[in-house]
């Protein structure tokens, strides 16, 4: 993720707060259309707005939801942060999952909004460049399955047993567990990254292509250090049991993985 106020292509980086409102008990989220007069008049998106002089993400998510959608915020977290480059700004948007919040949902600027399934999208409604894999990323379980064995799935069935997703957790060193991992993730269409690759991270086509992914695996320490600082360029998975999901969730993390 680009650090600072100034982008890599020289123009200033516009600080954006972005809130995904989840409906657990049905699963579903909500998005919204950019009312006219706006860039992108019509298209859909996530409901948030510019962080101005002064104010912490959190506080400028508030002020948005209650001006475009005139509800409080109750239950925040914070997800991950996507930096994209449009023709009229260079933004750093960060993403938070809204849990509860109170009052009614109004269309205070005569935008339309819905909700939608989690894991199924309308290819009718037209999206940001950014929000296809915002709605990839809300489709992944928060509890997973890993196992050691990069061959298990296609003996034994593990993939389908927790959430239809299997992960690998890179917590070995050697050459060949690596090469094993790699090809995990690519049959399985997943990006899994070590810790250290994350944080070390600073090369353009690397950082594009981690943000890419749909999520990264860590383990709890390397989780906590990289909540703490902040720099989630994707949501986190963090090795953890089933009963501790909302502990990491309220830190940050995306969800957990169990090994079998």
């Amino acid at each position: 993720m680009t650090q600072g106020k100034t982008a890599p292509d020289g123009r200033a980086v516009v600080e954006v707060a972005l809130g995904v409102l989840v409906d657990r008990q049905n699963g579903l989220y909500l998005m919204g259309s950019r009312p006219q007069g706006k860039p992108y008049a019509g298209y859909w998106e996530f409901p948030g707005g510019k962080v101005e002089p002064g104010e912490s993400c959190i506080e400028a998510l508030k002020r948005e939801f209650v001006e475009e959608l005139g509800i409080e915020l109750a239950d925040i977290t914070p997800w991950f942060v996507l930096e994209h480059a449009y023709e009229h700004a260079y933004v750093r948007l960060h993403y938070f999952r809204v849990w509860s919040w109170k009052g009614n949902l109004t269309a205070r600027e005569n935008q339309s909004f819905g909700w939608f399934k989690v894991g199924e999208v309308d290819s009718s409604l037209k999206m940001l460049p950014m929000n296809a894999l915002v709605v990839e990323r809300m489709a992944v379980p928060q509890v997973l399955a890993a196992v050691d064995d990069p061959e298990a799935f296609e003996s034994d069935g593990a993939i389908e047993k927790v959430g239809g997703l299997l992960l690998l957790p890179e917590r070995k060193r050697d050459g060949a567990f690596v090469v094993n991992l790699k090809r995990l993730a690519q049959k399985l269409g997943i990006g899994v990254y070590t810790c250290e690759t994350y944080i070390a991270t600073s090369e353009a086509s690397a950082r594009d292509e981690m943000q890419d992914a749909l999520f990264g695996v860590v383990r709890q320490d390397d989780a906590d250090a990289i909540l703490q600082a902040q720099i989630q360029r994707l949501p986190l998975v963090v090795e953890a049991e089933p009963q501790e999901l909302e502990q990491w969730v309220a830190k940050g993390a995306h969800g957990v993985f169990v090994r079998l």
